[in-house]
This record gives structure tokens, C-alpha cells and sequence, in this order.
């Protein structure tokens, strides 16, 4: 289990999947290694696939299937809990069935005896999920859910700063720039060096334009990334330029194109 989980974090999937596969083949379903020998067995193959980005529909549909054949063995509960989250992700981020993926992780919060962080996280996920269905008001309802059973800590503080975004997106500026200022001292890292990145461009582009109009499309532009609308965001990127030559935004407008072709 040690060698295929070093296989695994060194890319070598064929390795972990040889290791995963074995302990899947030889330990007994009841064995503490059985789930999660498989979890890691699904994890690998989905690795190999997505991670290559050369991965073709009959692929991700095979992977579906392998999820399902083990959720059909082994069932839906706190046992398998994790493996669900993983699979709405997989649902979610490459099969873009968004409706299947809130099914499985509201299924997964409604358990009673997972732990805490486990529920927020899915919670947070869920967010994403709505929002990226366009339900901007469900993705905030679990956002705030998780910020107040958590006003501590990580967890909180990565849900305050999805409901910044979500501000921001909807072109609350101002009300958003409070937020991420706020953001600017949390304890993690990521979360303030994303927070100082978000307030530094609203407070660079706020304002200029009487209407705040540019900044407006550019942050529908980044929705639309975010919901992987990619044609769409590339089309209003391209608009801000050619309707606001030398705006500010210009050097902001190139750098989220690019993130769209790396995506």
C-alpha cells in the first residue's frame, strides 16, 4: 500500500495502479485496506486519464463506470464518504454533469456521522457546484453556512473569501474590496496573497470608468471561466479590448486568457 502510494505521489501511475490493484484482488472487502486500496486504485486511473489532457469521452465514461460498479459493491455511506467526494469532482470537472454531482455530495452531507471538516469541505464544493450551475444564491447559502460553523480557522476563512468572490462577480465591487481587505490577515497564505491579488485589481480599475463597466465585463468574464465557459469569456475579453483600448485591464485581460488555454 506504501509503494503504490509512493507511485502514485511520484506520477507513476501504472506502478499504483499495479500496487492498488493488488491489495484490491487479495484483501477481503471487510479488510481496512479494501476501500481504501480501491480509492486509491480510482484515484490513479483517473490520474492517468485527466492529467495528461489527452484523455477522450470513451475514457472518462469507462471511469465513470468503474466508480459506479464500486459504489454498487460497497454502497453510499460514511465508509465511502470520501470516494463520493472525489467522484462529484470527477463528475463535476470533466463530465460536466453538475446535477449529478450536487445529488452525490447533498446524499454525502445528509450522513449523520462524518466529521465536521469533511461536511464543510463538502459544503464549500457544493457551492461551487451552484454556482457554476448559475445559482449564485444557493452557492452563497453553503459559503455562509461554512463561515459560521467555522469562524475560526482555514475553513472559514476560504468560505469568506468564495463569498467575496461571489460580490465580486456579480459586480458588488465595493462591498466585495471590504471583504478581501479584511481577507488580506488571514492565517493562511494562499488565502491572503489571493485576497491582496483581488483587492489590488479592484482598486487599480475601480472608478476609472464613470460606469465601472470594464471592470464589470471582466469579472463576468471570470465567471464564465470559472463556470468553464470558455468561448464565451474569450468573446468578452476580446470585447473589453477592442470597446477599451488601452485600458488599464489590458495586461489582466491577457493573463486570464492565458489561464483559459492552460485550462
Amino acid at each position: 500500500f506504501e509503494v503504490a502510494g509512493i507511485a502514485y505521489d511520484d506520477e507513476d501511475y501504472d506502478n499504483a495502479i499495479d500496487g492498488f490493484s493488488y491489495i484490491s484482488e487479495n484483501q477481503p472487502k471487510n479488510s481496512s485496506f479494501y476501500i481504501e486500496a480501491r480509492r486509491g486504485l480510482l484515484n490513479a486511473r483517473k490520474a492517468k486519464v485527466t492529467k495528461r489532457f489527452e484523455y477522450t469521452t470513451e475514457d472518462l465514461t469507462k471511469l465513470k463506470n468503474e466508480y459506479l460498479d464500486f459504489f454498487n459493491l460497497m454502497g453510499k455511506n460514511t465508509q465511502t464518504a470520501a470516494l463520493m467526494m472525489e467522484y462529484s469532482e470527477f463528475e463535476a470537472l470533466y463530465l460536466n454533469d453538475l446535477p449529478t454531482a450536487i445529488t452525490t455530495l447533498e446524499e454525502l452531507i445528509s450522513f449523520g456521522s462524518l466529521g465536521k471538516e469533511m461536511i464543510a469541505q463538502a459544503k464549500l464544493n457544493l457551492g461551487d457546484y451552484y454556482l457554476m450551475n448559475g445559482d449564485r444564491w444557493e452557492a452563497s447559502l453553503f459559503f455562509s453556512q461554512v463561515d459560521k460553523d467555522f469562524k475560526e480557522g482555514n475553513l472559514g476563512e476560504y468560505a469568506r473569501y468564495k463569498n467575496a468572490k461571489l460580490s465580486y462577480y456579480a459586480g458588488d465591487f465595493e462591498w466585495a474590496q471590504e471583504q478581501f481587505k479584511i481577507l488580506k490577515g488571514a492565517t493562511s497564505k494562499l488565502i491572503s496573497n489571493d485576497a491582496i491579488d483581488m483587492s489590488v485589481l479592484i482598486m487599480d480599475n475601480l472608478g476609472l470608468d464613470t460606469t465601472e463597466a470594464t471592470l464589470q465585463m471582466f469579472s463576468k468574464a471570470d465567471l464564465l471561466i470559472f463556470q468553464n465557459k470558455f468561448t464565451e469569456a474569450i468573446l468578452l475579453l476580446d470585447s473589453i479590448k477592442i470597446i477599451y483600448p488601452n485600458h488599464s485591464l489590458e495586461d489582466d485581460v491577457i493573463y486570464l486568457k492565458a489561464q483559459i488555454y492552460k485550462k
